[in-house]
């Protein structure tokens, strides 16, 4: 394992569960680790994992700091022994609170900073076991200057977030370009398929995009690969602008639709262009369905 870059084992363990091992019918013969699988070995790839009875899920709120400084955010990092021990996190409230109304406490009580919550700038959702996650990110400011103790505190680039072991919360907060099907951090982010034609989908998709508010169609063509629609997103709270690319073409009998969105500036898109993602697949869904 990398020492420098721990993350990168943990995401190519993941997205080996995601794509080639997974619950039910696993590609086996595509495996690179098929030589070493006992469960390969001894034919019982298909027989496994065994069933078990699943600990009914628990709706958790998490509210995070989110306090920049230029372009960097800054993190904390966990205490040993925790749930995630010594990861670096944005600080936020623990999976026993309510949220909002327990941010200022929980983080001067766990780590010892005094914030000033804001404005709401993002909402996601995350699961960790049976915990469902809904994630709150308010901006915010600190009321004291940062102690200076780097093995606890440190503000970091978008790079930094991405080599150093941070939570996969965290990890979202550093994304600015969200593809469908691409982005391993949103993998609810899906391409959606129809029965209609690809021409009534491009329809419903300009009609999506003129009902929807603060968005803008910017172009639309079609060529060999398809349609492709470009249109603009603008943040009212921000005034932030995000460029959405969404492509339609024909694969057998369904029409399927990859939206792209990418953030037009900034290092840090606060999960918006996954909501972007996610509002304008919801509204085309509720029109083409």
């Amino acid at each position: 394992m990398d020492r420098e870059a721990p993350g990168e084992w943990n995401q190519a363990l993941m997205e080996l569960g995601a794509a080639v091992c997974t619950p039910r019918k696993p590609a086996c013969p595509a495996c690179p680790l098929r030589a070493h699988c006992r469960a390969w070995s001894l034919g019982l790839a298909e027989k496994l994992p065994e069933g078990k009875t699943r600990r009914p899920p628990v709706e958790v709120t998490v509210a995070a700091a989110l306090i920049q400084r230029g372009d960097c955010l800054l993190l904390v990092r966990r205490e040993q022994g925790r749930l995630m021990g010594r990861m670096w996190e944005v600080p936020q409230t623990s999976l026993e609170s309510h949220g909002l109304p327990d941010l200022v406490r929980e983080v001067e009580e766990r780590h010892g900073l005094r914030v000033v919550p804001g404005a709401l700038a993002v909402r996601a959702r995350h699961a960790i076991t049976f915990r469902r996650i809904r994630l709150e990110g308010y901006r915010a400011w600190l009321r004291q200057a940062l102690p200076a103790d780097p093995d606890r505190f440190r503000w970091a680039s978008p790079e930094e977030v991405s080599r150093l072991p941070t939570s996969s919360m965290t990890k979202k907060l550093r994304i600015n370009d969200v593809q469908t099907g691409r982005t391993p951090e949103y993998p609810d982010v899906r391409v959606h398929e129809y029965a209609a034609s690809p021409e009534k989908v491009a329809q419903a998709a300009k009609e999506v995009l003129g009902r929807l508010p603060g968005w803008t169609l910017v172009g639309a063509g079609q060529g060999a690969a398809g349609h492709a629609i470009q249109a603009v997103h603008e943040t009212g709270v921000f005034l932030l602008k995000e460029d959405i690319t969404i492509q339609i073409r024909r694969e057998g009998a369904r029409t399927r639709v990859s939206v792209r969105s990418r953030s037009q500036v900034g290092p840090w898109d606060l999960g918006q262009n996954a909501r972007n993602i996610r509002e304008f697949l919801a509204a085309l869904d509720a029109l083409v369905s």
